[in-house]
Protein backbone atom coordinates (compact mmCIF):
# COMPACT_ATOMS: atom_id res chain seq x y z
CA UNK A 1 0.00 0.00 0.00
CA UNK A 2 1.54 3.48 -1.16
CA UNK A 3 1.03 6.65 0.58
CA UNK A 4 0.28 9.63 -1.17
CA UNK A 5 1.27 12.69 0.82
CA UNK A 6 2.34 15.31 -1.18
CA UNK A 7 -0.67 17.36 -2.07
CA UNK A 8 -1.57 16.92 1.78
CA UNK A 9 1.97 18.52 3.15
CA UNK A 10 1.67 21.14 0.13
CA UNK A 11 -1.89 22.37 1.60
CA UNK A 12 -0.50 22.26 5.11
CA UNK A 13 2.66 24.36 4.36
CA UNK A 14 0.38 26.73 2.50
CA UNK A 15 -3.10 27.19 4.77
CA UNK A 16 -1.38 26.64 8.11
CA UNK A 17 0.15 29.84 8.29
CA UNK A 18 -2.69 32.20 7.76
CA UNK A 19 -5.08 30.01 9.91
CA UNK A 20 -2.32 30.45 12.79
CA UNK A 21 -2.25 34.10 11.74
CA UNK A 22 -5.88 34.23 12.12
CA UNK A 23 -5.60 33.02 15.82
CA UNK A 24 -2.69 35.24 17.04
CA UNK A 25 -4.22 38.04 15.83
CA UNK A 26 -7.57 37.65 18.06
CA UNK A 27 -7.41 37.10 22.08
CA UNK A 28 -9.76 35.27 23.42
CA UNK A 29 -12.18 37.55 25.92
CA UNK A 30 -11.57 35.81 29.72
CA UNK A 31 -14.21 35.19 31.64
CA UNK A 32 -13.07 33.53 34.56
CA UNK A 33 -10.93 35.44 37.72
CA UNK A 34 -10.32 31.81 39.32
CA UNK A 35 -10.97 32.94 43.06
CA UNK A 36 -7.74 30.87 44.13
CA UNK A 37 -5.83 33.02 41.96
CA UNK A 38 -6.53 36.18 43.04
CA UNK A 39 -2.66 37.24 44.39
CA UNK A 40 -3.48 41.08 45.77
CA UNK A 41 -5.11 44.26 44.25
CA UNK A 42 -4.34 47.88 42.93
CA UNK A 43 -7.28 50.21 43.48
CA UNK A 44 -9.91 49.87 45.80
CA UNK A 45 -13.04 52.46 47.04
CA UNK A 46 -16.27 52.38 48.10
CA UNK A 47 -18.26 51.06 44.63
CA UNK A 48 -15.48 49.09 43.94
CA UNK A 49 -11.55 46.82 43.43
CA UNK A 50 -8.87 46.48 40.97
CA UNK A 51 -8.03 42.84 41.64
CA UNK A 52 -5.06 41.29 40.53
CA UNK A 53 -4.39 37.94 39.29
CA UNK A 54 -0.53 37.49 38.18
CA UNK A 55 -0.26 40.09 35.34
CA UNK A 56 -4.25 40.21 34.70
CA UNK A 57 -6.70 43.00 36.83
CA UNK A 58 -10.10 42.45 37.44
CA UNK A 59 -12.61 45.19 38.98
CA UNK A 60 -15.31 44.08 41.26
CA UNK A 61 -18.23 46.21 41.57
CA UNK A 62 -19.79 45.99 45.19
CA UNK A 63 -23.55 45.90 45.61
CA UNK A 64 -23.28 47.96 48.61
CA UNK A 65 -21.01 50.60 49.38
CA UNK A 66 -17.82 49.13 51.04
CA UNK A 67 -16.42 51.64 53.65
CA UNK A 68 -12.65 51.43 54.91
CA UNK A 69 -11.61 49.38 52.07
CA UNK A 70 -9.02 51.70 50.64
CA UNK A 71 -7.03 51.49 54.04
CA UNK A 72 -7.13 47.26 53.81
CA UNK A 73 -3.41 45.91 53.64
CA UNK A 74 -4.74 42.59 52.44
CA UNK A 75 -8.12 41.37 50.43
CA UNK A 76 -9.67 37.88 50.34
CA UNK A 77 -12.03 36.19 48.02
CA UNK A 78 -14.91 34.06 49.93
CA UNK A 79 -16.40 32.48 46.39
CA UNK A 80 -18.98 29.41 46.18
CA UNK A 81 -17.83 28.35 42.56
CA UNK A 82 -14.00 28.67 40.99
CA UNK A 83 -14.60 31.64 39.02
CA UNK A 84 -15.21 34.79 41.29
CA UNK A 85 -18.91 36.00 40.34
CA UNK A 86 -21.75 38.26 41.61
CA UNK A 87 -22.93 37.10 44.87
CA UNK A 88 -19.17 36.40 46.28
CA UNK A 89 -17.68 38.44 48.71
CA UNK A 90 -14.43 40.22 49.64
CA UNK A 91 -13.11 39.99 52.90
CA UNK A 92 -10.69 42.47 54.43
CA UNK A 93 -9.83 43.40 57.95
CA UNK A 94 -11.40 47.36 58.99
CA UNK A 95 -9.11 50.15 60.30
CA UNK A 96 -9.49 48.58 64.09
CA UNK A 97 -8.80 44.98 62.80
CA UNK A 98 -12.55 44.26 62.34
CA UNK A 99 -13.46 41.61 59.71
CA UNK A 100 -15.27 43.35 57.12
CA UNK A 101 -16.63 42.05 53.79
CA UNK A 102 -18.50 43.16 50.70
CA UNK A 103 -20.76 41.35 48.45
CA UNK A 104 -19.93 41.59 44.59
CA UNK A 105 -22.11 42.38 42.98
CA UNK A 106 -20.53 42.73 39.03
CA UNK A 107 -16.89 40.98 37.72
CA UNK A 108 -15.34 42.59 34.65
CA UNK A 109 -12.02 41.86 33.03
CA UNK A 110 -9.73 44.80 32.48
CA UNK A 111 -7.79 44.02 29.29
CA UNK A 112 -4.18 45.39 29.21
CA UNK A 113 -3.61 49.27 28.20
CA UNK A 114 -2.62 49.56 24.18
CA UNK A 115 0.34 51.95 24.28
CA UNK A 116 1.04 53.77 21.37
CA UNK A 117 4.96 53.67 20.54
CA UNK A 118 6.52 57.32 21.98
CA UNK A 119 8.13 58.74 18.93
CA UNK A 120 11.56 59.19 18.64
CA UNK A 121 13.21 62.09 19.86
CA UNK A 122 16.42 63.97 18.25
Amino acid sequence: MRKFTGPLLAALLVFAPAALAGETATQPEKTCLFSNRVDGYTKANRDSIVLTSGLDKWRADFANSCTNIQFAEEVGVDSHTTCVTPGDSIRFRDTGNIRTSCMIKAVTYLPKEQKAAAPASN
